[in-house]
């Protein structure tokens, strides 16, 4: 019954998002700003032209301005389904329902199994998850949905460790962590700011500056 009731939940989410997906106007496949910077970034990595914003016979320099992590999720969609925004928006889609089972794992770990289940149920139904006038929406080529989805999963690994103190689960989190501050640079600070949450979480049995060591140096190595 329980499996049943999550199985619908994750299905209601998918639902609305494909829903959104499909009620998207043509402008929406005009892409500017940022957007339009992550599309041809992906499309320069392709194309052999590197990680270039505006590649020319005069600009073949690497850009800084951009993350290099949602990119390179483009460029993989790209290659396997051509340019096509549609297929990024529907990927996008089932990325939030994942998303939205990870926040389930993380109530019932930390809490129980209602806990869970209503807040996957609230973050599936959330507007601003789903519409394509939100930039959290699935239906924009920004960083938000892959984004999301990655710090989300770094937590639960993170509370995974918390349970059984093991060696493994924190390299997860290290390198999931690493990943997150290679898609939205404005996590890059906080795995160290975990200091204070190590020792909290600190037990007898465990060397919590052995294990907070092996998270930073999981996270260095994945943004190296």
């Amino acid at each position: 019954m329980k499996a049943i009731i999550i199985f619908m939940i994750l299905l209601l989410a998918l639902g609305l998002r494909l829903y959104s997906v499909a009620k998207v106007t043509s402008d929406y496949y005009i892409l500017t700003k940022d957007a339009a910077d992550y599309d041809s970034i992906s499309l320069n990595l392709l194309s052999g032209k590197g990680f270039v914003l505006n590649a020319n016979d005069f600009n073949t320099k690497p850009t800084t301005s951009r993350p290099p992590g949602y990119p390179f999720f483009l460029s993989v969609i790209y290659l396997v389904f051509g340019h096509n925004l549609l297929a990024v928006w529907i990927i996008q889609s089932c990325i939030w329902v994942l998303t939205c089972l990870v926040i389930f794992l993380i109530g019932d770990k930390l809490f129980n199994f209602s806990t869970g289940a209503v807040a996957s149920l609230i973050a599936g139904i959330y507007p601003a998850f789903i519409h394509y006038q939100y930039y959290g929406g699935p239906a924009f080529i920004l960083t938000e949905t892959l984004f999301t989805f990655l710090l989300t999963l770094s937590m639960f690994s993170l509370i995974i460790y918390l349970k059984n103190r093991s060696y493994s689960w924190i390299i997860i989190a290290g390198f999931l962590f690493g990943l997150s501050a290679l898609t939205h640079a404005t996590i890059f600070l906080f795995p160290f700011c975990l200091i204070f949450w190590f020792y909290l979480a600190k037990d007898k049995t465990s060397n919590w500056i052995k294990y907070f060591l092996v998270f930073c140096a999981c996270f260095l190595f994945t943004i190296a």
